[in-house]
């Protein structure tokens, strides 16, 4: 029938391709074995079962399945800091050591991560960092796509969990009031106490809307604009929703 599934409670999400619904923990070996996922010829052939997500490591399909089960086998062993990126707590690791091995070759800057040396030398000096080992497309594509924190210039990311863990964790923010303030926006002013908020706020600066409906082509950036489109343009709350994809699985 062409519609794609996606998650529909705390309990199960849907597959897109087999349409089956797959517990949070067997989404890495669904993706590996469900003989209804289509793979790629461009060397991008393994295949997230949920989001279509494609790469060519097996260790990044398994890191990028951490964003759909919650996991975050990876702890700081200075605070109680998670996550499930290595680079995100090796990265989270230079904050208590104060490690700063990016250095600018036209001045005194120094970075913990390679991401902001390009944005300083882009920004501060016009130019492209030649032992960068990229191509000028390349770099490009990066800026755009990267988002930069303006408020300690020492980190940016893709990731939308390593972004909220910068916004709770970011020493370079004002935070005037600790309850309010306990999430602080890392491209604007915006704060929050509530993980909820500034992940929604943070999808306004990256564009990302990962919540897709299962009628039509319709993208959201939170699951209450979701539902409101569900129920506003094809008449389903959650309740008839949840049995509407029943259906569909049957």
């Amino acid at each position: 029938n062409g519609c794609q599934l996606y998650i529909i409670s705390d309990i199960n999400w849907f597959c897109s391709f087999c349409h089956n619904p797959v517990l949070r923990e067997d989404i890495y070996f669904h993706s590996k074995k469900c003989l209804s996922v289509v793979r790629s010829d461009n060397g991008k052939h393994l295949v997230c079962c949920i989001c279509k997500y494609s790469t060519y490591s097996w260790a990044n399909l398994k890191t990028h399945t951490f964003l759909h089960t919650g996991e975050k086998p990876f702890q700081c062993p200075y605070c109680d800091y998670k996550t499930g990126h290595k680079t995100s707590v090796v990265n989270h690791i230079r904050t208590h050591t104060g490690e700063k091995p990016y250095q600018c070759n036209l001045c005194d800057y120094k970075s913990s991560q390679s991401g902001p040396l390009r944005y300083h030398l882009k920004l501060k000096h016009g130019q492209i960092r030649e032992n960068l080992h990229v191509s000028h497309q390349q770099y490009v594509n990066h800026l755009v796509s990267d988002q930069y924190c303006i408020h300690c210039e020492d980190f940016c990311s893709v990731d939308t969990i390593e972004l909220l863990d910068h916004c709770k964790t970011c020493q370079g923010m004002a935070r005037p009031d600790p309850n309010d303030c306990k999430f602080v926006c890392y491209a604007c002013d915006y704060h929050s106490y509530w993980s909820n908020n500034m992940r929604s706020h943070i999808r306004t600066h990256t564009g990302e809307k990962p919540y897709l409906c299962v009628v039509c082509s319709y993208r959201s950036a939170s699951s209450a604009g979701l539902s409101s489109h569900m129920k506003k343009n094809h008449g389903l709350d959650n309740r008839s929703l949840r049995s509407f994809q029943h259906h569909l699985v049957l």
